[in-house]
């Protein structure tokens, strides 16, 4: 019999150990993806822009991969019907200045079920354009 009770005394932790678990598993994947999308497309946006910094077709067209891959490369891990999902690519100093670098930023909305208090992840990378 104490055994009985000791399993339910238990049991309740441990099913909020594993809810906390899953959520801080959700969050850590979401970072973990939208952090090195966020380094390899400001890599690739760099190259693909110092061809001509001050194109502005070139830029729509690298901003446009740039937004069409991350959907994929976060597919599963952020909430992309959340009005907050955001992938851009910007340039700095804006324009009409000539550009000097870029920055790739991912908002990354996540289903935490309300265990943990941030349920946005925030990725950005920023190179120099070469």
């Amino acid at each position: 019999m104490s055994d009985a009770v000791t399993l339910l005394l238990i049991l309740p932790g441990l099913l909020l150990a594993m809810v906390f678990a899953d959520a801080a598993g959700d969050r850590g994947t979401a970072s973990y993806r939208a952090s090195n999308y966020a380094v390899l497309a400001a890599d690739h946006a760099a190259d693909q822009i110092a061809a001509d910094p001050l194109n502005a077709a070139l830029w729509a067209q690298t901003a446009q991969a740039v937004e069409a891959n991350g959907r994929l490369s976060v597919w599963g891990d952020c909430v992309q019907s959340d009005p907050r999902f955001d992938i851009g690519l910007h340039a700095q100093p804006e324009p009409p200045a000539p550009p000097s670098s870029v920055a790739v930023l991912v908002v990354c909305p996540i289903h935490t079920s309300a265990v943990l208090a941030d349920d946005t992840v925030t990725a950005m990378s920023v190179r120099r354009i070469r």
